[in-house]
């Protein structure tokens, strides 16, 4: 009907002609009725945009009147420059449509003056675009923009795309100004699009956008001027973002490009991040670079004297990032103790205490007994913030088949990555330190029943970040992951199967039900061992 707006609710609510409340991602009429909601409409659709990011114009016979002859003409068979040369002054409208306040003409190359059209129809076309005004149509590269501006504030709170990082509003400026970045910028936005549908893995990295950004990434890197550039960088970090957008699966390269964006922020050097664009960029990935060294079992570049004034500067930022600052700098420490962990090559004997191998013991046992005292300083400030509500509140589960009777709920997403990074940092600490003990000694049975009795209940205080996690799903339950495998192995069996269990619920959610790679108690306790010093399955 003429007039009538198109609706912008959930595909099913329009089929059975009801109104939709738009309460992304699932609205409330399919949670009453049981129905997987697929979401809000997208707002975008983005195809090949190999050959656009070059500049190029599609070649179709009908187009904009704003576009340039030269396009026109190549589309005519078996047409020289010549030809075109020749044939301009023979172009004519054979129809005229107005849409959006734009006119759009369908040309014609004429062979003699007899195919003109009359005098009339010449006549009619200047008067009618007097009375409109021809508006040109957006770019490429402004279309790009925009639907990353949107993206930012698009769908619920666990889907923009402003969650992921501060250095995201400075990207839509940066556009036309490196091919790698374009690309991934449209591979990200169809992501997030993608993502609100609730499509599967698969469909969330579109395969010619994906592979379109990451040929414009290749090709920027082997560049000597842009391959250590800002944008080029930028580009690899939002390959990266897509790749946690998709989730876990087979075939997943979000290592790889984490690996990538540590090595170009290693090349470029501290000196190339004083500018705040730079700067935010290595700030975001400091997490995922600490990440990527533990899983090397490689110290942390982060951590060397050039580089700790720049990574992890608290100048003139909030509270809660100066204290996550904190918590990065004691965990960007914790690759090295793990290298050093994985050099001892077996457990001394009773009687090779003086052996340089117990030297190299007693030397990463007296540096994992530092990160602790740390550790408790930095809790000294944690702890208050967390008992007086600045920074969560506790309040009742709202399940009643959890069997965790209450749960925390943060003041914001930032804090609970916080408590999350620490928490998860003090596990791997104790658990490394559990393995350097000796178990014969009489003496450090009362240690490693101390250490036990807290890994038990810091993992309690893990369990209760669920809930808040949950109502910041997909992308604001991201942080979860980490701390969900530190802390299953002191869990009781009945806790167990639900961390794991609450882990596929936020996977489902992300990568629609019944998609997908899921956890199992196996691979949660594998990957959990990997992460403080075993290798391939075996300590």
């Amino acid at each position: 009907m003429v007039g009538v707006p198109k609706s912008t609710g959930c595909i099913i609510c329009r089929k059975r002609k009801i109104k939709c409340d738009e309460t992304w991602p699932v609205c409330t009429n399919c949670q009453k009725n049981g129905k997987c909601c697929p979401g809000q409409p997208a707002r975008h659709t983005f195809r090949d945009v190999g050959p656009k990011l070059q500049g190029l114009v599609a070649d179709e016979l009908e187009t904009s009147s704003l576009s340039s002859l030269d396009s026109l003409d190549s589309v005519e068979a078996g047409s020289t420059s010549s030809n075109t040369a020749k044939s301009r002054g023979k172009m004519t409208i054979v129809n005229e449509k107005w849409s959006n306040g734009c006119v759009y003409h369908k040309w014609r190359i004429c062979a003699s003056g007899d195919d003109l059209p009359s005098q009339k129809a010449q006549s009619r076309s200047p008067s009618r675009r007097s009375l409109m005004p021809q508006q040109p149509s957006l770019s490429v590269v402004e279309n790009l923009a925009r639907a990353l501006v949107e993206g930012m504030s698009t769908g619920g709170h666990g889907y923009k795309l402003s969650t992921f990082g501060s250095f995201i509003t400075d990207v839509p400026r940066r556009l036309g100004q490196n091919a790698a970045l374009d690309a991934a910028v449209a591979c990200l936005v169809s992501a997030q699009a993608s993502l609100i549908r609730r499509k599967s893995a698969e469909e969330i990295t579109d395969p010619k956008l994906y592979l379109s950004a990451v040929q414009n990434l290749q090709l920027s890197l082997e560049d000597p001027i842009e391959g250590l550039s800002s944008n080029t960088l930028c580009a690899t970090v939002l390959l990266s973002m897509v790749e946690a957008m998709a989730g876990p699966r087979r075939g997943n390269r979000y290592l790889t490009h984490v690996g990538g964006a540590r090595r170009l922020i290693q090349l470029q050097g501290p000196q190339s991040f004083q500018d705040s664009f730079a700067k935010d960029i290595l700030r975001f990935n400091r997490g995922s670079v600490i990440i990527h060294a533990i899983y090397q079992r490689r110290p942390c570049f982060l951590v060397e004297p050039e580089w700790l004034s720049i990574a992890f500067d608290t100048t003139a930022v909030s509270d809660d990032d100066a204290l996550y600052t904190e918590v990065l700098l004691l965990m960007a420490q914790f690759p090295s103790l793990l290298s050093a962990f994985a050099a001892l090559e077996s457990p001394p004997s009773s009687t090779s205490y003086d052996s340089p191998h117990a030297s190299a013991r007693a030397a990463l046992l007296a540096r994992l007994l530092d990160l602790k005292r740390a550790l408790y300083r930095l809790e000294l400030a944690l702890n208050p913030r967390l008992a007086d509500g600045r920074a969560a509140i506790e309040l009742p589960s709202l399940l009643a088949t959890t069997p965790v009777p209450t749960s925390f709920h943060f003041t914001s997403w930032r804090v609970a990555v916080v408590y999350a990074c620490f928490w998860s940092l003090l596990l791997m600490a104790n658990k490394l330190l559990l393995q350097m003990l000796p178990s014969e000694d009489p003496c450090s049975l009362a240690d490693v029943f101390d250490l036990e009795q807290e890994c038990r209940g810091v993992s309690a205080q893990i369990c209760k970040m669920w809930e808040d996690a949950w109502a910041r799903r997909p992308i604001g339950a991201f942080h979860t992951g980490l701390s969900a495998l530190m802390s299953w192995e002191w869990c009781e069996d009945g806790v167990r199967e639900w961390v794991v269990e609450g882990q596929n619920r936020l996977l489902e959610e992300q990568m629609g039900a019944g998609r997908g790679w899921r956890w199992d108690a196996e691979s949660f306790g594998a990957t959990a061992e990997r992460l403080v010093g075993a290798v391939d399955g075996v300590r």
